[in-house]
């Protein structure tokens, strides 16, 4: 009987650490769907997650600036040095925005060239942060040592909701992209916001 008790004891451990390992495992898989595996940032899945609980937050009176970014210059690069040299910008274009992003800040890979960063605050500081971001991507155009973008942002709160500022963001970063290529934006990246 005390055998028994043993392997019955041996069998409920063992079924207990599978089931620890399946929920790691389930919770590492849902994880990594989420992410951009080029750039370790989040992917469209996780964007389009982000704005939906920020759209909540907007819902009940919180305030959030968004910026989109499109790199200027990766067909050249990649037509050039080739795709691992393009791979190697959009690494280095997400390495700028880990850096510059706050802790509480959404960065995120929307696909090709295009990125976007959700900042739950709309203070000045805020967009601060997002002019500085802009002058680290200075430059005409993304070179094999340089990352280049136009970038736009908008807010989002109780006069602009959330869809809006993502509408507004991307027409400003639009706007910015067509003075970059007109070469009217001088030597640092273009930024504009939208009002």
């Amino acid at each position: 009987m005390s055998r028994h008790l043993v392997d019955a004891a041996g069998v409920v451990a063992q079924t207990a650490a599978l089931r620890d390992e399946l929920h790691a495992a389930a919770l590492e898989h849902a994880h990594a769907a989420r992410i951009d595996p080029l750039t370790g940032l989040g992917n469209r899945r996780a964007w389009d997650e982000a704005l939906d609980a920020a759209h909540r937050r907007v819902l009940d009176g919180a305030e959030y600036l968004v910026a989109t970014l499109d790199l200027d210059g990766l067909k050249a690069v990649n037509d050039c040095y080739g795709h691992a040299a393009g791979d190697d910008l959009l690494r280095r274009a997400a390495e700028v925005l880990r850096s510059a992003a706050g802790s509480d800040d959404v960065c995120a890979r929307l696909g090709g060239d295009e990125f976007a960063v959700l900042v739950a605050d709309a203070s000045a500081e805020a967009h601060r942060r997002v002019y500085a971001l802009t002058s680290r991507l200075g430059g005409r155009v993304s070179t094999q040592g340089s990352v280049a973008a136009s970038v736009g942002s908008a807010t989002a709160g109780p006069r602009n909701s959330l869809a809006d500022a993502v509408r507004q963001a991307d027409a400003a970063m639009y706007a910015a992209k067509r003075i970059r290529r007109s070469g009217r934006a001088g030597t640092s990246a273009s930024w504009a916001a939208a009002s």
